[in-house]
């Protein structure tokens, strides 16, 4: 991963790696428990060098910073690549 950024872990255990430099935030899922990434899928990409990452509590919202925002989308469990849009939280 080129320059990785920080990680958050979701409820099915799949993790997730900002990577500023090239403006995605990539889902890593090991399938099989060996503890090495078996899938690679960029969940969002040409975000403007997207950095912190969390999962909301119940599990319903991803939530990640880039340069002057916070924002989020909805997260379905186990989902490897965002098919929602993305919502603008906070602005600097």
């Amino acid at each position: 991963l080129p320059a990785p950024g920080m990680l958050a872990v979701s409820g099915t255990g799949d993790v997730f790696v900002a990577s500023p430099t090239t403006g995605e935030i990539l889902a890593l899922k090991d399938e099989n428990g060996d503890g090495r990434a078996d899938k690679k899928a960029p969940f969002l990409s040409g975000r403007n060098k997207p950095y912190d990452l969390a999962f909301e509590a119940e599990g319903d919202y991803f939530y990640f910073t880039e340069s002057q925002r916070l924002s989020r989308v909805p997260y379905p469990p186990g989902e490897m690549i965002n098919q929602q849009s993305v919502q603008v939280v906070l602005r600097d």
